[in-house]
């Protein structure tokens, strides 16, 4: 591992996101980076200041700084942009559970070399699991540093939120995509809008009677054709209850092109790189390994973790490879990559 970074400085652009390419965090009050630092303190400044330096291609870390992981391949919704509600992966992920033996196992390696940080969900929706709080509790024992939950919200209730907060959780992330009820229902097909949002609100009052600034509040919008007319408003209305809004892009899933979901302006990213390889892994439901929280990862695993430890793929000549020819510009090299950077943003050379 080579020198670290320059002290750490928040930013509030991050390279890649769940289905999503290039993300902006938008924290009207407060930075997130900021808030956690405070909280946490001296690890989370270690582990950010890592992080960073594995963005800019500075060190290659002993092991993931960061997991996603899948606890289950099953969802309430049938959303438009997620291989659960289109297909288009493979059926040997569909109904599985991740193996919570083996969860625990991933996590004390992690532990043991380096791993700060983990983010439940990340196809499935978690809160499907009866025993999401345990998931949750064993990482904050375990004294992983910011443990993260995407969901859509549509099962948070009271109780889970007194829950999830008394186990440790950090960061709560919600999808929402929308202010209207019908745009909603249309994007994330199954769902009730007022039901997340009032869902939502309950979660807050749970944390405020609790007396934490934690878990810190997310919501999310994926940007499309269909809902980019109520971008400013949803940043109006979330801007004085979350903690923070990320706005995203939206990633065309399937073999076929699906280009009418796209904006009207794509953001174009030019010089693409993605640090993803020197930073994290995906830990997905059969205990495949992926070197990146896409979508399109999964199509070429690097390693699993029923097989051998974390540490053989994150070291595999695949994961290296990745490494080298992003850091070089040559990200092209990869029809993985390629077909992910080209259906999410419009990358450059």
């Amino acid at each position: 591992m080579t020198g670290l970074a320059a002290p750490l400085q928040p930013s509030k652009i991050f390279h890649r996101g769940h289905q999503t390419g290039r993300v902006d965090l938008v924290g009207p009050r407060k930075d997130p980076d900021e808030v956690l630092a405070r909280i946490l303190g001296s690890a989370y400044l270690r582990y950010r200041e890592m992080w960073r330096a594995a963005e800019n291609f500075e060190i290659r870390p002993d092991w993931p700084l960061h997991l996603d992981i899948d606890t289950n391949y099953t969802c309430n919704l049938h959303c438009i942009m997620c291989p659960l509600g289109v297909g288009g992966f493979p059926a040997v992920y569909e109904n599985k559970r991740l193996d919570f033996s083996l969860y625990r196992r991933v996590i004390a390696e992690g532990v043991q070399k380096g791993l700060a940080s983990i983010r439940l969900g990340l196809t499935g929706e978690p809160l499907l699991r009866p025993d999401i709080v345990d998931f949750v509790r064993l990482a904050k024992d375990q004294g992983l540093v910011d443990i993260m939950l995407i969901s859509n919200g549509l099962l948070l209730t009271e109780d889970l939120s007194r829950k999830l907060i008394e186990a440790g959780l950090t960061r709560l992330m919600v999808s929402l995509d929308a202010v209207r009820p019908e745009t909603y229902r249309r994007i994330r097909r199954g769902g009730d809008l007022a039901q997340v949002t009032n869902n939502l609100r309950v979660f807050l009052k749970v944390r405020r009677e609790l007396g934490t600034e934690l878990p810190l509040l997310r919501v999310s919008f994926i940007r499309m054709s269909l809902n980019e007319s109520e971008l400013e408003e949803f940043h109006r209305i979330w801007s004085d209850q979350a903690d923070y809004i990320s706005f995203q892009e939206y990633t065309n899933i399937l073999e076929s092109p699906r280009t009418d979901y796209f904006p009207a302006r794509r953001r174009e990213v030019k010089s693409f790189r993605c640090s993803d390889p020197w930073q994290r892994m995906s830990l997905f439901v059969n205990g495949d390994l992926f070197p990146c929280c896409s979508d399109f990862g999964r199509l070429a695993p690097v390693g699993n973790a029923w097989s051998g430890p974390v540490s053989r793929a994150w070291l595999s000549e695949g994961s290296e490879f990745l490494r080298r020819i992003h850091r070089e510009g040559r990200w092209k090299e990869s029809p993985v990559c390629r077909r992910c950077a080209t259906n999410s943003t419009a990358a450059g050379d």
